[in-house]
């Protein structure tokens, strides 16, 4: 691909094409646009929206980038689109009433392409690598994660990301790597390429990166010391690997999970099943794993019994009861993840940038027969946070706003 379309190929979040200026990480002389996220960007995307993009008698079919600009700025979500597709391909759709999201998909598929959404950027590019992008960056997620608390905080830490017309990604990501205390090994690797200026609301280092070098075909290992990272080429088949409590059904199953999703590896050991597959694959296994909810025949206890209660209800379930509180949100963190056997952690940094304190005083009104989302969404639900889950390592994070 030529500089020329380079250029067009990243989607353009300004209204015209300035001068040259080198990448970095905020756009020179232009006000930021507050992206929808978090529950806004939930809603808005479930607005009903009507498009004409038609080729007329007097009038030609909208290309594809300047039409998806138009429709990202009017909504205020964040779209990108990856360097490999051309962006001056003609949309052709015609739609009345659906929902955004639907007609965000439909113009992508309309055009041989694929979408999907990292976080709160809504991601335009080939099919095939589209399908596997969250799996992907959850791969990353996974290699932090698994990084002792003070290195892991550097990658968690979410910030927004912008750069300037002509930008070279080399220097993008050069300077994100600087600002960010990080050495990327293998730059060099990447081909001189010209990005059309662009910005993104706050992601975590991890997704920013993996937003960036997966448009060249590129992943990347984290260092044990999480200091640096090394440019890696990208997994033909992106999966991951969850755990669910099967009980003594875990046999059974695990055979009719593989046959529903046989794409999937799944297998028993013990009460447990594991299943390897996309992020999207996971999400339909929590799904048949979830009974539907059924109200408790169990009388109200007091609030002396000791937390947390789990029962074990049925296959695929574990469900907790958990007496009101209240306390300092720190304290009640710890008491709580310790009786999970969870290993808490707080992004600290991101959370005091939010205006979070650790020390306010919750009031946490009890959960019984509640899932372990419902739990700590009720827990966290007036504090500005949320959380990460994976394995026995809980993450507390600032809600998207």
């Amino acid at each position: 691909m030529s500089c020329s379309g380079c250029l067009a190929s990243l989607l353009l979040v300004t209204a015209t094409v300035g001068p040259a200026a080198a990448a970095s990480g905020e756009l020179a002389g232009r006000e930021s646009i507050a992206w929808q996220t978090g529950a806004a960007l939930k809603r808005q995307l479930a607005q009903a929206t009507t498009v004409q993009w038609t080729e007329g008698p007097t009038w030609p079919a909208p290309p594809l980038r300047k039409t998806l600009l138009g429709l990202s700025r009017a909504n205020r979500v964040a779209i990108v689109i990856d360097r490999r597709v051309d962006p001056d391909q003609k949309l052709n759709l015609s739609l009345r009433n659906a929902p955004l999201e639907d007609v965000l998909r439909q113009a992508a598929a309309s055009v041989g392409l694929g979408m999907t959404k990292l976080g709160p950027v809504i991601y335009f590019g080939p099919a095939e690598y589209t399908a596997g992008l969250r799996t992907l960056a959850e791969m990353h997620v996974e290699q932090v994660r698994a990084l002792p608390q003070e290195a892991a905080r550097k990658l968690m830490h979410s910030d927004r990301l912008a750069w300037d017309d002509f930008a070279v990604p080399r220097e993008i990501l050069g300077q994100l790597a600087e600002k960010s205390g990080l050495r990327i090994e293998g730059l060099q690797r990447l081909p001189h390429d010209l990005w059309a200026a662009a910005e993104l609301p706050a992601l975590p280092l991890v997704d920013r990166l993996t937003l960036l070098l997966g448009q060249f075909d590129l992943g990347f290992q984290v260092a044990a010391d999480g200091d640096s990272i090394t440019l890696a080429p990208l997994p033909a088949r992106p999966a991951i690997v969850r755990s669910y409590f099967g009980g003594a059904d875990a046999e059974q199953l695990a055979a009719n999970w593989a046959k529903l999703m046989p794409q999937c590896e799944v297998k028993a050991s013990g009460e447990m099943v594991y299943v390897r597959g996309t992020v999207e694959d996971q999400e339909r296994v929590a799904a048949l794993a979830r009974p539907a909810a059924r109200p408790s025949s169990r009388p109200p206890k007091t609030a002396t019994r000791p937390p947390p209660k789990v029962r074990k209800a049925a296959p695929g379930e574990t469900v907790f009861t958990v007496p009101g509180t209240k306390g300092p949100l720190r304290a009640l963190l710890e008491q709580l993840a310790g009786k999970m056997q969870l290993e808490l952690k707080i992004d600290e940094e991101a959370v005091q940038k939010a205006g979070i304190s650790l020390d306010q005083p919750v009031r946490f009104d009890g959960v019984q027969n509640a899932s372990f989302d419902e739990l700590w969404t009720a827990m966290l639900q007036s504090t500005g946070c949320t959380y990460r889950h994976h394995g026995k390592t809980l993450w507390i994070v600032p809600a998207e706003r």
